[in-house]
């Protein structure tokens, strides 16, 4: 069966790198859509995503960056954004209706290339007691059908293949896939020294995913800028 084009949320994070490898089993071309909208950590990101673009590409994948930038409409209060402090409560990265307009985005590169599906990466933990409301099966289910209804003739679908699984869950289908990790980001306050990007290790991102990792029992291939106990945890290995 010939494969359709889909376009995928990416911000160069685990999640959307492993919604991306989902993506491409399924679909070819592949639109890879990342977002300039203003987060301390944006920056960070770029730097990695074509890391992570060229190494989909040397196993196979048929990929296209798409960058759009969308920095001046979310003025809000948020530690994502830099206004107000970070701490390791969730609540204070809240960026609202962020994904809405990511994913709308998204759904209008789709309808302009003929892609069938957008997909994002979402997971059950983001979505845990409404600490993303943008995140939550209700928001996104409402989502996806403003997307089928608003692109007659030809629908796009939005696919969140992430939703159900806890991080854990993640880290371990991003293992099963061969998924990069090495090559991703997910730090909020990332240390930079020498040339060189250590991930924090402190804030809420770098929590999440090293007790993950923990879960998983499996040690996370980055690096960080503090010493974090991996005893009883194997190599992040990729096989090939």
């Amino acid at each position: 069966m010939k494969k359709t084009p889909a376009v995928v949320l990416t911000s160069a994070g685990l999640d959307s790198t492993t919604t991306l490898a989902l993506a491409l089993q399924q679909h070819d071309p592949v639109y890879a859509v990342w977002a300039e909208y203003g987060s301390t950590h944006n920056k960070f990101e770029r730097l990695k995503l074509p890391e992570i673009l060229d190494w989909f590409a040397l196993a196979g994948g048929n990929l296209e960056l798409f960058e759009v930038s969308l920095p001046d409409i979310f003025k809000h209060k948020s530690a994502l954004m830099g206004d107000v402090p970070m701490t390791d409560e969730v609540a204070p990265t809240i960026v609202p209706f962020r994904n809405a307009n990511l994913i709308s985005v998204a759904t209008t590169i789709a309808v302009t290339r003929g892609a069938s599906h957008v997909w994002f990466g979402a997971h059950a933990e983001d979505a845990l007691n409404w600490a993303y409301p943008d995140c939550t099966p209700e928001f996104l289910g409402a989502m996806g059908n403003a997307m089928f209804v608003g692109t007659q003739p030809n629908p796009v679908r939005l696919v969140y293949p992430l939703l159900w699984m806890l991080k854990k869950d993640v880290v371990e289908l991003a293992y099963k896939l061969g998924v990069p990790a090495h090559l991703t980001h997910t730090c909020y306050t990332p240390v930079t020294q020498d040339a060189n990007i250590f991930a924090c290790g402190r804030c809420p991102s770098c929590i999440e995913r090293v007790n993950a990792f923990k879960a998983a029992k499996l040690i996370d291939p980055i690096a960080y800028a503090v010493q974090i106990d991996w005893d009883g945890c194997d190599a992040y290995v990729i096989a090939g």
